[in-house]
């Protein structure tokens, strides 16, 4: 039995006694292939949980014969979690992925498979971008994408897309081109190109030369496109870059070429399960194709809805559902007991989605509600303005949270797109009502980005071109976290005017200027200042910094700014703006990103790239680490797809005008093209959106805008009227109630600081994995913990930083392809540490880098060389060992360790240190009960309980060695041997039993009070009593 878990058994047999006969059914086909068409609600995600689960409690196989494929990250993590309370830690075994996800797991589980000299990156929409330009640029004027004004802005996005089209269906452009041309060649006799009837002195059978030449041009513009194809992929790797979608195809073609290479996936993999299968696109049905080739009737178990297929714009295609099962003639089974909404908004859903034709013969059949026949119909509801169905929907949210005490996140308002969202979030927070936005946030145009990108502009051409920018100071004043009210900017402004007017520049050259104003006393107290301290202390960081400005990369000067001007203080503590405190995380990290791109990088630098994002409309996306499901969800269908809540709302059903269409066209049988079926498209997606209501769902519009013009509704309130499977109502609002709607704004609450709600430390528990390095820092300082690690506030990436990741790598790099170690390959030394050393550039002033660069080198031959003889052979050691998915008696645990060496039948784990090597008590084992021991101790205790995670390592490691790769001051270089005993262990299990215990449990309130921590500085905590406790050095973050 692999399971050994009794109180897991029992969970599992548990969950098999609720399943209906049809998931029972689909949980017990544990052979061959399989298809389960789940229509919404239906309990999918607990199938496939379920199967997996039945697989180990039969012990059909081991869990990592298991590979299930997901469509999302999320969905993934889902899985896991599902997975994780059915059998415990057995599910971290279990291959669960993303396709993407997959394909990157393979390549770097299979380095000489995928063996090339070059490192690459992933490439960003910018670099895509820019690339296209550049090759549109260089077209001949005989080019039909030729613009005489070399104005290529329209036809990026498209072009890209087109390009992205060619990879996910695996198209090949040769083939492709003779498609087009033959199409073009027969267009003249397609039907839709003949007049059917008179109109317009047009008579029945005349030529529609109009519409043949609009379509002729789109695709003889995709014919040029094509031709440009392989020159951007080929610039593209010159460039040493890649984008997902070449994961998937480097696999695809890597298992096609090496019959070894997929007979060893093949045996790896034996059994397969595909969440949303509906949603795959052509290269990662054909990743599946190859993945279970090898049997006749592969194990093989796909789920999924025809009806909620709304990726096609992401390449995803309907149709694979029924090649699958004219190729595999799997075991079907249809789930049709919905467990989430009521047979009302069940059989209104049903109505509206059997207008689509393209359902491929593969249904679900008629959904029926689990909880009986409440017929109560859905709401269908018109309004006179869009305003007042903004009014009334919050209205009627406002009822339920405070009258009803529903719980806010269990009503969701959903919408075609993102920016629909924007009036209904002021009208819910004006009513102190909490909201989760699921609208990606363009981090670049968020006010506080600006406000401190003004502060960099200002810094940068302040020291350069003094005093040429007081607007851009007056600007920074009015930014919130700026503690000078208005009215003292005012009278300062007042102040300067009348100033300026005694002493013209004829009488006094000695012009007065703001920053005079704002650092002299006499002057801020004649200017009537109420506030003169907070003038002060404003001028006096901005003159540090403008100082100081070449002492600080990009991203530290950044950095200085959150701190120096108290924008961390205002998010967290006065305001509790835990999502723009998410957005200014999202930008750092953006600009860490750029510099890693481009050592050196500068205010110019920088502001060129944003102007060109701009200009290329590439949103930075927020980077959420926290969940957001307290407030009121407001998201689009398509975020909301897999998602439930107790009432919906969906709003601004009108049509709308649909953009100018694709700049491309591709020829009949291409079935992705997102334009082919459009109309079924769309009532998929409302389909969706109809599906996720459980006991109450309300669809509306509105009948005229704000600016008086008429709105027609679109096809699904047509259809809802048409087929009487709702309740329509008429609300007429007074003209007092929609001149209120008009008056509402949107208003900021400040409250106290206090942590951050147990829901969203859930979230980021859902993802947490205790290192070496995290359980360090929260047993130094749990408050910094809780900024560095749960809020994830920016800090300053440095030189040691840097320094220390190049060294690792070149070290792991080097050793893993010299492993003799007496004979020193320099120049190949040399190469592979400055191209890590370099790609760090950004970490390091100038001064810095040259340093680093030079004695960096020098030291690591040393170091070699010195130890040559100990290590000799280092041909069966492993390097850069990770460890995602360990557990510590189910706590999750993880690490990355810098090399295993093997002597005899055991382990030794090494450590590389590019600190100082005389600090003995870090070595030490703990002298009570309160002493935490050294932290070097710790790190290498935590790794050998981090080896009992794989066969391999379990109860074989012998011990632990840290190398140190800087000499000391007299030359020497120096090691120190550990010995990890079982009491060693059982010390350090217990630190990572209460360490996670205490962050499961939010204890963040207790701080170091160091003087060198930032953030007991920066809170006022004053030192605790207990003993000091360290933490590993940054080289070692992991």
């Amino acid at each position: 039995m692999i399971l050994n878990v009794i109180g897991k058994l029992k969970a599992f047999e548990t969950e098999c006694q609720k399943l209906n006969e049809e998931q029972f059914q689909a949980v017990n086909a544990l052979e061959g292939p399989v298809m389960v068409l789940a229509g919404p609600g239906t309990g999918k995600t607990q199938i496939l949980a379920m199967r997996i689960a039945n697989l180990l409690y039969q012990a059909v196989c081991d869990p990592e014969s298991i590979l299930c494929l997901t469509y999302t990250e999320a969905g993934a993590t889902t899985m896991r979690k599902r997975l994780m309370d059915l059998i415990g830690s057995e599910s971290r075994k279990v291959n669960i992925h993303t396709f993407h996800s997959f394909c990157n797991r393979v390549i770097s589980e299979f380095p000489d498979v995928f063996r090339t000299d070059e490192e690459f990156q992933i490439a960003d929409i910018l670099e895509e971008r820019e690339l296209l330009e550049e090759l549109l640029r260089g077209i001949a004027p005989t080019n039909n994408l030729y613009r005489i004004d070399s104005n290529y802005q329209y036809i990026l996005k498209p072009a890209s897309s087109l390009f992205e089209t060619i990879k996910k269906e695996l198209i090949d452009p040769d083939v492709l081109k003779k498609d087009l041309l033959r199409h073009i060649n027969d267009m003249r006799l397609e039907d839709k190109y003949y007049y059917k009837r008179a109109t317009n002195g047009k008579k029945v059978g005349d030529f529609r030369n109009a519409k043949y030449e609009t379509d002729i041009e789109k695709y003889n513009r995709t014919l040029s496109a094509i031709d440009l194809y392989p020159e951007y992929c080929r610039r593209l790797r010159e460039r040493k870059r890649l984008d997902f979608n070449d994961l998937i195809n480097e696999v695809i073609l890597k298992l096609q070429e090496s019959e070894e290479f997929l007979l060893t996936l093949q045996e790896k993999y034996q059994y397969v399960l595909v969440d949303e299968f509906q949603d795959t696109n052509g290269s990662q049905l054909k990743i599946l194709d190859l993945l279970i080739s090898y049997w006749e009737q592969p194990n093989i178990f796909v789920v999924g809805d025809a009806d909620q297929a709304i990726y096609r714009f992401q390449g995803a295609n309907v149709r694979n559902m029924t090649e699958f099962n004219a190729k595999y003639n799997p075991f079907k089974i249809q789930l049709a007991k919905n467990y989430r909404s009521t047979q009302g908004i069940l059989d209104a859903s049903e109505q509206y989605i059997n207008n689509n034709v393209e359902r491929l013969g593969t249904r679900h059949g008629p959904l029926i509600a689990a909880s009986g026949p409440n017929i109560r119909k859905p709401l269908l509801v018109k309004y006179n303005v869009i305003i007042e169905e903004v009014k009334d929907i919050c209205d009627q949210i406002e009822h339920l949270v405070k009258n009803e005490n529903i719980k806010p996140d269990k009503i969701a308002v959903l919408f075609r797109k993102n920016k629909e969202a924007e009036e209904y979030a002021k009208g819910l927070m004006s009513r102190d009502i909490n909201v989760s936005i699921s609208k990606e946030v363009n981090v670049l145009q968020h006010p506080i980005i600006q406000y401190i990108l003004n502060i960099l502009k200002y810094i940068s051409t302040e020291f350069t071109m003094p005093r040429m920018n007081e607007w851009l100071l007056y600007e920074i004043l009015h930014a919130p976290f700026i503690q000078i009210d208005t009215g003292d900017i005012g009278r300062i402004a007042c102040f300067l005017r009348i100033e300026r007017g005694k002493n013209a520049p004829e009488t006094d050259p000695h012009v007065r200027y703001l920053t005079d104003v704002l650092s002299n006393p006499d002057d801020l107290q004649n200017a009537g200042i109420e506030d003169i301290s907070s003038c002060l202390n404003f001028s006096n960081k901005l003159d540090c910094l403008i100082r100081e400005k070449s002492l600080y990369t990009l991203s530290g000067l950044f950095q200085k700014i959150l701190y120096d001007f108290n924008v961390i203080n205002y998010l967290v503590v006065k305001n509790q703006d835990f999502e723009t405190l998410e957005v200014v995380n999202s930008f750092y990290e953006y600009l860490n990103s750029l510099s890693a791109r481009n050592p050196g990088l500068n205010f110019v630098q920088l502001s060129d790239t944003i102007d060109k994002m701009n200009r290329y409309k590439i949103v930075v996306p927020l980077s959420r680490s926290l969940a957001r499901e307290s407030g009121v969800r407001l998201s689009t269908i398509h975020s909301a797809k897999g998602l439930e809540y107790q009432y919906v709302f969906m709003p601004n059903n009108t049509e709308s005008k649909r953009s100018g269409g694709n700049s491309f066209a591709l020829p009949p049988g291409y079935s992705f093209q997102v334009e082919e079926n459009s109309e079924e498209d769309e009532r998929r997606l409302h389909y969706v959106g109809l599906t996720r209501a459980e006991n109450f769902l309300q669809v509306s519009y509105s009948e005229i805008k704000e600016d008086g013009k008429s709105l027609k509704p679109n096809q699904l309130v047509l259809k809802l009227e048409e087929e009487g499977k709702t309740e329509i109502v008429n609300k007429v609002t007074t003209q007092d109630t929609a001149r209120l709607a008009i008056l509402e704004k949107l208003q900021i609450y400040n409250k106290a600081f206090v942590l951050i709600p147990d829901i969203l430390l859930k979230g980021f528990l859902e993802k947490f994995r205790l290192s070496a390095t995290t359980m360090s820092d929260y047993l130094r300082c749990p408050v910094s913990f809780y900024y560095n690690h749960i809020l994830k506030v920016p800090s300053p990436k440095n030189k040691y930083f840097g320094f220390g990741i190049a060294v690792h790598s070149t070290l792991e790099k080097y050793l893993e392809n010299y492993p003799q170690t007496e004979i020193i390959n320099e120049n190949e030394l040399k190469e592979i540490y400055e191209y890590y050393i370099n790609a760090l550039r950004w970490q390091f002033t100038e001064d810095e880098f040259i340093n680093y660069k030079n004695n960096g080198l020098k030291h690591l031959k040393e170091f070699i060389k010195y130890y040559a003889k100990d290590w000799g052979d280092l041909s069966t050691s492993e390097f850069e060992v990770q460890f995602q998915e360990g557990s510590y008696f189910e706590i999750p645990i993880t690490g990355k360790l810098d090399r295993i060496d093997k002597k005899s039948e055991q382990y030794i784990i090494i450590d590389y240190k590019t600190g100082k090597s005389n600090d003995n008590a870090k070595f030490n084992r703990p002298k009570s009960e309160s002493d935490l021991g050294g932290e070097y101790w710790r790190q290498m205790t935590f790794y050998s309980i981090l080896c009992q995670s794989k066969e391999q390592y379990a109860n074989q490691i012998q011990g632990g060695i840290f190398y140190f790769v800087i000499p000391d001051k007299t030359g020497n270089f120096s090691s120190k041997t550990l010995d990890i005993t079982k009491e060693d262990q059982e010390i350090v299990g217990r630190m990572i039993t209460q360490c996670y215990s205490d962050i499961a449990q939010g204890k963040f309130d207790q701080g170091c009070g160091e003087e060198s921590c930032r953030w007991c500085n920066y809170l006022n905590i004053t030192k605790k009593s207990n003993a000091d406790v360290t933490f590993i050095d940054q080289d070692d973050a992991e």
